[in-house]
């Protein structure tokens, strides 16, 4: 259930299917409140059969469950999901940078976006819930981001699938590294845009 690199997921599934052993991979999504709440989203890679014997043990642990094909397939859903969670949170708080600086109130933008075409997770949630309170403890940890994102430019890699905002955003991760932010919450994406622009994204 680990978030890993999908080669592995399938190598390791390929071991165990010579010793006649069953494997799914089964990342999930939705952070510790998910995991306390038996709320998570699984996505599972592996033999569908294997899926269905152990739909009742999935159910105890999460509310939505996806069965999304060969092994290896459910660690490219969980690796994808947070490559674009990871762009939309950093062009977001860029965004929300940019209009705060111009002049207009944070919540105002926020309450606005959050019902137009440019909504998302980090601004109609995650953001008002977390970042623009000023808590940045994890949360899920800049580390963690920045290993999923160096997965993530592996997979493209290996389909020869040019990454242009996922590596930008990469290097962001490894800049709030590098500044000594990687046991803080993804979200201090937007206090690094703050301290860029001198303004505070806040209400």
């Amino acid at each position: 259930m680990s978030t890993i690199d999908p080669s592995v997921s399938r190598r390791i599934s390929q071991v165990f299917s010579s010793k006649n052993l069953k494997m799914l991979d089964a990342p999930v999504s939705g952070g510790q409140t998910g995991a306390e709440a038996g709320t998570l989203s699984i996505m599972v890679g592996g033999d569908e059969a294997v899926f269905n014997e152990c739909l009742d043990v999935f159910k105890a642990m999460g509310k939505n469950i996806s069965y999304c094909g060969p092994s290896g397939n459910g660690a490219i859903v969980k690796i994808i999901n947070n490559l674009l969670a990871a762009v939309q949170l950093v062009a977001s708080a860029e965004a929300l940078s940019v209009g705060v600086k111009a002049g207009v109130d944070l919540k105002v933008l926020a309450d606005i976006i959050g019902n137009s075409s440019g909504q998302n997770s980090f601004i109609k949630g995650y953001g008002p819930a977390k970042a623009f309170k000023g808590d940045f403890e994890p949360g899920f940890t800049v580390d963690l981001m920045y290993k999923d994102l160096g997965i993530a430019m592996n997979l493209a890699n290996e389909q020869g699938a040019p990454l242009l905002m996922g590596a930008l955003t990469y290097q962001f991760y490894l800049y709030a590294k590098s500044a000594g932010l990687g046991k803080k919450d993804i979200s201090i994406a937007t206090k690094m845009f703050e301290d860029l622009m001198n303004i505070k994204l806040r209400f």
